[in-house]
């Protein structure tokens, strides 16, 4: 038995979360990889990160849906047992000015980061208080380029999630 961390990560299909996956692969590390649709992707670095000696399993899923965040928690769960850490990188960015984005524009981007964000931690927070090694780590990108007043607000950053520790509670700081 490992005790290297159970490790969920979000967009790992490509860019960062392909990226992160692909840097922490070691044997014995145990990652459950996510994207939305980029099958292809993700079968790629799954391939890359069990070559690299990590064990893995792999899902899809739309975290617009407001049930598969604790899908992913529960398949998790599944394969290795219970999960340690998050890393939530998986989002997208509607490039629209004020004038062309639409109301569900918005909502769509909304369920897909800040809320799926938080369905998935609240989803795992049995494992991640009980964890020895439990973190969630939040990723952002280039959405910050095109909102970066918003994400720079002091309402976003607890809404981004841009610290969180969990040791015996839930702190964002």
């Amino acid at each position: 038995m490992t005790d290297a961390p159970r490790i969920l990560i979000t967009g790992a299909g490509s860019g960062i979360g392909a990226a992160i996956a692909r840097r922490i692969a070691t044997p014995g590390m145990r990652l459950f990889l996510h994207t939305g649709t980029n099958a292809e992707g993700l079968r790629t670095v799954a391939k890359e990160v069990s070559a690299r000696g990590a064990e893995v399993a792999t899902e899809l899923g739309d975290l617009s849906d407001p049930t598969v965040p604790g899908h992913l928690v529960q398949a998790a769960r599944a394969a290795f047992g219970g999960l340690d850490q998050i890393v939530s990188n998986a989002g997208r960015a509607q490039r629209s000015s004020f004038g062309q984005l639409t109301d569900a524009d918005l909502q769509t981007a909304f369920d897909m980061m800040p809320m799926a964000f938080f369905r998935l931690v609240d989803a795992a927070l049995p494992d991640l208080r009980t964890s020895m090694q439990g973190r969630v780590v939040a990723v952002s990108s280039f959405v910050a380029h095109g909102f970066g007043t918003f994400l720079l607000s002091p309402g976003a950053r607890h809404i981004t999630g841009q610290v969180m520790h969990v040791d015996g509670g839930l702190l964002l700081a």
